[in-house]
């Protein structure tokens, strides 16, 4: 393992993927995620305290860096993603040196790194995931020069790369709690691992050198116990066996590393060393957490800096996915080709049998994809990308259990090697050198593993892979070295034959990033200059562009600035709900509370009780909500149930700009406004002049000629057009994410005029954004069509799901929804309600339309699904739902109170809306599920209670003082508050020195609201 030497080659990599990142700079922006970084950000600019005036999600790293980058340079959001461009491009390069440090080739290297490029998500139309400001980002470039230093300290023995080793992984818990602790314990283990413990000179074992080995060995089972136990609230036995078995094995094979390889230090230099990376993490680490520490206390630092003892993986997990069919063909494949180069090596296959069987297998895929084509309905790229995210997990865990394979097998035949060998005549053998930095990836690709936990998801698998990446170029380089040699029976051929074989990987990363590059061009041409090819968001904080097809967003966020602005002054607060901090940040106008980020469950009704009060005492006079359907916050405004409360008993609907209403206080209410800041049709035809080719020009003219918003007549005029221009105007359709659009498309499927692939297209573009207009026409299709009867049960059970949302927005949406569903029949639908042998999806939809229908005729079916305990709960749920609507809760509602056992959002979300104090049966019911023996139960029970102010409840929000969970006794402190009530101020009393503190907060606020104001 030789240093490395920068070359053109080198310069060359790092200029082409910093073009990349810098070119989609200015493109697009993520609403919820995005948009509350970036206010948060700027509060900590201003000098706002982290987790007392505003709540964070993460280590103080990613807000003090990016402040300081607003507070040197401007407020504007290009600035961060400049240095998210330095950083990616520095992570990237990073894989790329690395890679060649343990054995890798150029070529191979270069593959990998670019490999992580591609598996970045780029959505086009909306977004590219690198320029969110996420710690991650961050995290991977520190936590690869981490892994770079232990190697550096490797070949140098010197004890101040470890000192700059801890430094960054301090760095890394600074930016992500969980990967610093992930990050450092890897590191450890890999420095354990590469060291001996040196004897004394007499041969004896001192009590020192004893201890210290003892130490030394225990580091790697640590690891793996801390894995564990961080890993024992949610996992099952597949992430154990995902996650932390993989530790466990690099743990036990670290064990096997020769002896002769590994770096012999005294018991005192070891702990020297110990010393050096503890000072290295302390001294990035020590000052945040004592200043955080002091101001917040113990229990208040650890669980909002931390998260102990939240409890957030029970709201946040996602499990390890299986392995497909497709995977496990994955798996067998790559064992084949291993097999295949041992095959050759051993003459047990001639090359001649290998090229008639090769010939057979291309002949017969070529045929095959000729006879059956893969629909591809997305397109190529996307298609592509889409299977390569599919089978990302089990590529993940193949890369790492080969690298594995390969590392015990090189140990192993080292450790033979080593014992026929006299000492001097081992310098040069190369597995000297591999080995034990290869051993430093494998304990960095393990950890960076386990940040899956607890969200396994695709965009939580990116930054778990890049050390993963590296050991695959060392692997790709050795099969495909191996393959080429043995297959020309020459070394520089073999090495050309090598390059040959990496051609297919090549072309898939061309192809996944194709649309990113093609975006970039685009942007080249219209974006950096004042070209109307884009739609612009009209603020100098976030000077953004996006294509003109997908520029709703932009322009109703520009609209919607422009109107705060006018109507506020500067100082004045705004409300936003639930994800919309973005809005804060674009007005420059503050959210009085400290929350902004609304994802059901996290933060939970503590923090709804929160909010209300901190509402209370710095009314905003506008809220602004979102009027759409946001992946993960469609069900806010139903679980967050005494905050959308409060928020229709004291604001009124007054205008409504693109997808974001605005309310106001009765005070300053003013007739309903609806803004349509601009139609989708026009955003069409200005993305189609500038698209060249006849298609255009068709599309154009079929556009040109709607001069209505009626989709029948969108419908009739692209049924007449090619249908090349039929797929152009879907793409526009989905791009455009337009309710108009997608309700011209189920009018197109009724029709039957579009080709099968695009067809497909339209089907999923429904299924996203197809509203209550839809579904009278995909009731036509289904008559017509009964083969497509599940599609078309799947497609009205998504709408009905959005209807059911929509009856809990803030802007009080729900008789705009009914007459969406005008022509459907109620005994149609009450039929499908009542016949267990229909689909369930279209039970739910029918159970759903029930309540849309406006007929009473139905409730006896509504009735016996709710209390039928033998159906699916979701029935019983959607009924009580569908029984509110038509007002015949009342006489069931016990037995909507009992749902609380299965169903803790949509019954509780009924009941705190129907809640009537003179049901004395109602009562009964709520106090019976006051006292479940279920916690979650019985929490979501109080908090109802809680917010419905029913006096007659106070003895049982006494009794929850007492309880065992201290959310229920958080939300019996607030319900005794919100009732004011002084007789509860004695029992109060009882409670001020809770051991948890927050339900002694809550104490004090509800003795607050008595009129009993305690000393701080």
């Amino acid at each position: 393992m030789r240093g490395r030497e920068w070359s053109w080659v080198d310069g060359a990599f790092f200029a082409v993927t910093a073009l990349y990142f810098y070119s989609l700079v200015p493109y697009g922006l993520n609403l919820d995620d995005e948009g509350t970084l970036l206010y948060q950000i700027y509060r900590t600019a201003l000098g706002h305290r982290l987790y007392t005036d505003f709540h964070a999600g993460y280590t103080p790293g990613v807000y003090l860096w990016n402040a300081f980058l607003f507070r040197a340079l401007d407020v504007n959001v290009l600035y961060l993603r400049f240095a998210l461009t330095i950083v990616n491009s520095l992570a990237v390069y990073l894989i790329y040196t690395v890679a060649q440090r343990i054995g890798a080739t150029k070529w191979a290297a270069a593959l990998c790194a670019w490999s992580y490029v591609a598996l970045i998500p780029f959505y086009d139309g909306q977004f590219f995931s690198a320029n969110i400001p996420y710690p991650i980002w961050y995290v991977t470039l520190l936590w690869l020069a981490g892994t770079r230093c232990i190697i550096g300290w490797w070949q140098a023995r010197s004890s101040w790369w470890l000192l700059a080793v801890g430094a960054l992984a301090g760095a890394v818990f600074t930016f992500k709690p969980n990967s610093g602790v992930l990050a450092a314990g890897g590191y450890l283990a890999s420095i354990a691992a590469l060291t001996i413990i040196e004897l004394p000179e007499n041969g004896s074992r001192s009590w020192a050198a004893k201890v210290t080995d003892w130490v030394r060995g225990l580091v790697p089972w640590v690891l793996v116990a801390g894995v564990l136990v961080m890993m024992r609230g949610a996992a099952t036995s597949r992430e154990v066996a995902a996650i932390a078995l993989p530790v466990a094995a690099v743990a036990a094979a670290s064990f096997l590393l020769p002896v002769t390889v590994r770096h012999r230090v005294a018991p005192r230099g070891a702990w020297g060393m110990a010393a050096a990376f503890s000072a290295g993490f302390l001294a990035v680490v020590a000052p945040w957490v004592a200043h955080y520490w002091r101001e917040m206390g113990t229990q208040r630092f650890l669980r909002a800096t931390l998260f102990v003892g939240t409890d957030f993986e029970r709201f946040y997990f996602i499990g390890y996915p299986g392995i497909s069919w497709f995977g496990w063909l994955l798996f067998g494949a790559l064992v084949g080709l291993v097999v295949l180069v041992w095959l050759l090596r051993v003459r047990l296959l001639s090359r001649g049998i290998l090229g008639v069987g090769f010939t057979i297998a291309a002949v017969a895929g070529a045929l095959l994809l000729w006879l059956r084509p893969p629909p591809m309905v997305e397109g190529f790229s996307a298609s592509v990308a889409m299977r390569l995210r599919d089978i990302s997990f089990a590529l993940a865990l193949a890369a790492f259990w080969g690298g594995v394979a390969w590392w015990l097998a090189k140990s192993l035949r080292l450790r033979r090697v080593l014992r026929t060998l006299p000492p001097e005549a081992c310098g040069p053998l190369r597995a000297l050198r591999i080995l034990p930095v290869t051993l430093v990836v494998l304990y960095s690709a393990v950890m960076m593993h386990a940040q899956l936990y607890p969200r396994t998801d695709f965009m939580h698998l990116v930054p778990a892979v890049p050390a993963l990446l590296v050991l695959s170029a060392l692997l790709l380089t050795r099969w495909s070295m191996r393959f080429g040699v043995v297959l020309c029976r020459d070394v520089r051929a073999g090495r050309w034959a090598a390059r040959a074989m990496l051609v297919p990987i090549a072309g898939i990363i061309v192809a996944v990033t194709a649309p990113a590059w093609g975006r970039a061009a685009y942007l080249w041409v219209h974006g950096w200059r004042g070209s109307e090819g884009v739609v612009r968001l009209q603020s100098g904080r976030a000077p953004l562009v996006v294509e003109p097809a997908a520029g709703r967003l932009f322009v109703a966020l520009s609209e919607l600035t422009r109107f705060l602005s006018a109507r506020t002054s500067p100082g004045e607060f705004i409300f936003t709900f639930p994800v919309l901090d973005v809005v804060s940040f674009l007005a420059d106008r503050h959210n009085p509370t400290r929350h902004g980020y609304f994802f059901p469950g996290w933060p939970g009704h503590e923090v709804e009780a929160e909010v209300i009060d901190s509402l209370r005492q710095r009314p905003p006079r506008f809220v602004v909500t979102l009027h759409d359907h946001p992946l993960f916050f469609a069900s806010a405004p139903a679980y967050y149930f005494n905050l959308r409360r409060y928020i229709t008993a004291n604001y009124q609907w007054i205008r409504r700009v693109g997808m974001f209403d605005v309310l106001a206080t009765r005070d300053d209410a003013e007739p309903l406004q609806e803004t349509d800041v601009v139609s989708d049709r026009t955003l069409w035809l200005q993305e189609l002049s500038y698209r060249r080719g006849a298609v255009a020009a068709e599309l154009r003219h079929v556009l040109s000629g709607v001069e209505t918003d009626e989709p029948g007549v969108l419908a009739r005029a692209l049924a007449a057009a090619s249908p090349g221009a039929q797929e152009s105007a879907v793409w526009l359709i989905r791009k455009s994410r337009s309710a108009y659009g997608a309700a011209a498309l189920a009018t197109m499927l009724e029709l039957q005029e579009l080709p099968a692939r695009v067809e497909e297209l339209a089907v999923r573009i429904v299924a996203e954004v197809g509203t209550g207009e839809c579904a009278a026409p995909l009731l036509r299709w289904m008559e017509v069509m009964p083969a497509r009867r599940a599609t078309v049960a799947g497609l009205l059970f998504h709408i009905s799901s959005k209807l059911g949302f929509e009856s809990y927005w803030f802007s009080r949406a729900w008789q705009e929804a009914e007459a969406r569903l005008d022509g459907v029949e109620w005994e149609q639908l009450a039929q499908w309600a009542d016949n267990p042998w229909e689909p369930l999806a279209l039970r739910l939809f029918a159970v759903r339309a029930i309540g849309h229908a406006g007929s009473s005729a139905a409730v006896p079916v509504l009735i016996r699904l709710l209390g039928d305990r033998g159906e699916w709960r979701d029935l019983a749920s959607q009924a009580a739902e569908s029984l509110a609507a038509l007002g015949w809760v009342e006489p069931v509602f016990p037995a909507v109170v009992r749902l609380l056992r299965d169903d803790q959002l949509w019954a509780a979300a009924i009941v705190a809306q129907q809640w009537r104090a003179s049901d004395p049966t109602a009562r009964v019911a709520l106090e019976v599920e006051m006292s479940s023996r279920l916690a979650h139960v019985r929490t979501t029970a109080f908090w109802i209670a809680a917010g419905v102010r029913d006096a007659a409840l106070q003895p049982a929000l006494e009794a929850g003082l007492s309880d065992s969970v201290p959310e229920v006794r958080m939300a019996a402190a607030w319900g005794l508050g919100e009732l004011g009530n002084p007789s509860a101020e004695a029992v109060l009393r009882r409670h001020l020195d809770d051991p948890d503190d927050r339900v002694a907060t809550f104490v004090r606020g509800a003795l607050a609201k008595l009129g009993v104001w305690l000393p701080a």
